[in-house]
């Protein structure tokens, strides 16, 4: 039981910073900052601080991705997968993962893993 109270908190916590932080991130996110783009694509992901908003999800984590940040890869490939604000294009979602694993991301091999069996 404590550990669900502990992570409802976390989850909590991180929701509030990130929300907190939304017109920050879009301002370095702006200004070209990659690890900015996929955070405030996480907030529109997420309706932390903005309105939720697949779209717009997709285009910041776009522009981290083109820059090879590995994590917006790895969540542009979720988007392209499930058809989240792009339709859906498993071609591409698993070219996404495949780059995002290139650079060590987990997430990435364990999708791939599971998509190859």
């Amino acid at each position: 039981m404590k550990r669900v109270l502990l992570l409802v908190f976390a989850v909590c916590f991180v929701a509030s910073v990130l929300g907190q932080n939304a017109e920050a991130y879009r301002v370095k996110a702006e200004e070209g900052d990659a690890v900015a783009q996929y955070n405030l694509g996480v907030c529109y992901d997420n309706g932390y601080g903005v309105p939720m908003n697949k779209t717009k999800a997709v285009e910041w984590y776009q522009k981290a991705a083109e820059q090879g940040y590995a994590e917006a890869q790895y969540n542009l490939g979720v988007c392209y997968y499930n058809g989240y604000g792009v339709p859906k294009n498993r071609a591409k979602a698993v070219e996404l993962w495949k780059k995002a694993a290139a650079q060590g991301n987990v997430r990435a091999k364990q999708v791939l893993v599971m998509i190859i069996e």
